[in-house]
């Protein structure tokens, strides 16, 4: 999640207060001091660059203070350069008097540096500790603005209880596979979810990662579902990308019978593609195992996606694309034929939006084109029909989350979704209300 409107308006003021305005000191006739009211004067007029010159012109001829190296590291920042800001005001952090304003400076590079778990140690050791009531109110609504998730721990992680009503039950637990109950019906939910850092940081280390997943409908047990996760994953910073490999396990049940088991692997990396937008590529491939009278869905599933996510400031933006590819054992019964294996392809987007500090309003759509691999065949010999399935499919939400605290989230949220086939009995309409609360941990 990004800052928050709140965050965004601290950011500003921030750089109103702390980075736009360099500290002047009182003008003395030697060259090293001229040269550092040149530097003051040309940051002001937003010349950055003459700026850097003019302050490292007056520490090359000897000028050596607090006040220019403050001024050095807000330069650096203004100018991108986060690496070198990160050196100067790391180097501020021994001086007593400077070493608050300095966390929090630290803090904005690495939120620049999109190192969350960093920035949100330095924000919060400011507002413990910091004297300056100007100072600590800065650093709390800097915090404010993050997920409210202990970044700090080696171990984090959700908890998650609600309930709500379908006007059309439907089991979707694949692409492959679409059955519903033409039944409305309420269902309560349980999920939680965990993520342990084993070495190295957030950043670069191994990591594992487990959830589960549990719905209960009141009078339609055949669609209760059990779904269990675990796994492994490994990031790492590789020329620009943040990337991540990962390997994990899936067992599902479905009205207490095993359904499934799969294994899959990911690949992905983020990149950056300007100062508020990124780029995220996703490779999955996973073979799924699956029991009783759902064997034909055996076989594998590959995705590749990509999105853009932009977030210029309140809202956080984002489009993308998923190509998914299945290749399945499908459905024979003699000279009968049902293809399970679906070449689908996805469009979707989403914002969401910050529209107060504790309030985030979330809107989503996706509509998807699936084209079975091979076309059904029903009846007998010359009456035998042959028709290769073909879907559209869409999919609205909106909801609304609110922070109770920061570890107390209530949220309420609808979906509506709508399958078009050439083949009528795929054909069905869902309206679903749901309400949870979670806490995070």
């Amino acid at each position: 999640m990004y800052p928050s409107v709140y965050g965004v308006l601290q950011t500003v003021l921030m750089l109103c207060l702390l980075l736009s305005v360099p500290v002047a000191v009182a003008a003395p006739n030697d060259e090293a001091d001229t040269s550092f009211e040149h530097g003051v004067e040309a940051f002001r007029a937003g010349n950055y660059e003459q700026a850097l010159q003019a302050f490292e012109r007056a520490r090359i001829l000897g000028l050596d203070s607090r006040k220019l190296q403050y001024n050095l590291g807000v330069t650096y920042y203004h100018l991108h350069r986060y690496t070198e800001a990160r050196q100067v005001f790391e180097s501020l952090l021994p001086i007593e008097a400077a070493a608050a304003r300095a966390h929090y400076n630290l803090g904005l590079v690495a939120l620049r540096q999109q190192l969350d778990d960093e920035a949100y140690a330095h924000f919060s050791l400011v507002a413990r500790t910091t004297g300056d009531p100007r100072l600590r109110e800065l650093a709390e609504q800097q915090l404010a603005a993050f997920v409210p998730v202990v970044r700090s721990k080696r171990f984090s992680g959700f908890v998650d209880a609600g309930g709500g009503y379908d006007d059309n039950v439907t089991l979707v637990p694949d692409s492959a596979v679409v059955a519903t109950s033409g039944q409305e019906d309420s269902f309560a939910e349980l999920m939680g979810g965990m993520v342990g850092q084993l070495t190295g940081t957030s950043e670069s280390g191994l990591r594992f990662k487990a959830s589960a997943y549990w719905i209960n409908y009141s009078d339609l047990d055949a669609f209760d579902q059990v779904s269990l996760r675990g796994g492994l994953a490994w990031r790492e910073r590789y020329r620009g990308w943040r990337t991540e490999v990962a390997g994990y396990a899936d067992l599902i049940y479905l009205d207490n019978e095993p359904f499934e088991q799969a294994g899959t692997l990911s690949l992905q990396g983020i990149r950056k593609l300007g100062e508020d937008a990124f780029l995220r590529l996703r490779v999955r491939s996973g073979y799924i195992d699956a029991e009783g009278e759902f064997t034909a869905l055996t076989g594998w599933r590959n995705q590749l996606l990509g999105e853009v996510r932009v977030a210029p400031g309140a809202v956080d933006w984002r489009l993308g694309y998923e190509l998914e590819n299945n290749d399945r054992e499908d459905q024979k019964s003699g000279a009968e034929y049902i293809s399970l294996s679906p070449v689908q392809h996805r469009f979707f987007a989403r914002a969401d939006w910050d529209v107060h500090k504790d309030t985030v309003i979330s809107v989503s759509g996706d509509y998807r084109y699936s084209r079975y691999r091979d076309p059904n065949r029903s009846g007998q010999g010359a009456g035998m029909a042959t028709e290769t399935r073909e879907d559209q499919g869409w999919r609205a939400s909106a909801g609304v989350d609110y922070y109770l605290t920061n570890v107390w989230i209530v949220t309420g949220e609808y979906q509506y979704i709508r399958n078009d086939s050439n083949l009528d009995n795929y054909d069905y309409t869902s309206n679903r209300f749901m309400v949870r609360l979670e806490r995070t941990f």
